[in-house]
C-alpha cells in the first residue's frame, strides 16, 4: 500500500512540474512531489524549513445541465400518449440496441432508453414522433431492411409506461 501511494505521488508531482506552463502560474520550480515538500534534495533538508505552499490546481468546471439520458427520458415522456412513435429495437443488449439506432437516418428525434421489467434491465430504441399510425408507418417503410425487420409502430403510452432507470 505505501509503494502505491509513493507511486501515485510521484506521479502527481510529475504531473505538477509538466503542467504549470500557463501565464500567471507558479514556475516548475515552485511545485513539488508531496513525498518532498521541503523541495530539497535528501542531503539539503533543513529541519527549521518551512514547507512549500501546496498549489492546487483548480478548473472551472461547467455546471452540467441535464444527461443525455434524461433528455431522452423527458423527451419520451413529454409526447402524447396517443401519438405514434416507431420502436426500432427493444433487447436486453445495448449494443443491439444502439446498432440499430446509428442505422436509421437521422432526420427524424430518437431515443436510446434503460428500463427494468421483472427485474431484468432491457433496453429499447424510438423513432420520431407522429400524429397517426399510417404517418408512422410511412416513415417505417422507408427505413433500411435490417432495421424494418425488428421495428414496428407502437403509440407512446406503450413506451412512456416503462419503469427507467
Amino acid at each position: 500500500m505505501k509503494i502505491k501511494l509513493s507511486l501515485i505521488a510521484t506521479f502527481i508531482g510529475f504531473l505538477n512540474a509538466c503542467s504549470w506552463d500557463m501565464p500567471n502560474s507558479p514556475t516548475r520550480e515552485m511545485v513539488y512531489p508531496i513525498d518532498n515538500p521541503y523541495g530539497y534534495e535528501d542531503n539539503q533538508i533543513n529541519q527549521d524549513a518551512q514547507p512549500l505552499p501546496k498549489f492546487v490546481k483548480t478548473a472551472e468546471v461547467p455546471q452540467m445541465q441535464v444527461s443525455a439520458k434524461n433528455m431522452d427520458v423527458d423527451w419520451v415522456r413529454k409526447q402524447n400518449p396517443s401519438q405514434y412513435t416507431i420502436m426500432i429495437a427493444s433487447n436486453d443488449k445495448p449494443l443491439v440496441v444502439s446498432q440499430a439506432l446509428m442505422e436509421i437516418p437521422k432526420n427524424q428525434r430518437s431515443a436510446a432508453l434503460k428500463y427494468e421489467r421483472n427485474g431484468q434491465v432491457y433496453y429499447t430504441g424510438v423513432y420520431g414522433n407522429f400524429s397517426d399510425s399510417n404517418q408512422a408507418q410511412e416513415t417505417l417503410n422507408t427505413l433500411p431492411e435490417n432495421v424494418r425487420r425488428e421495428a414496428n409502430v407502437v403509440e407512446w403510452s406503450r413506451v412512456q409506461y416503462l419503469n427507467y432507470l
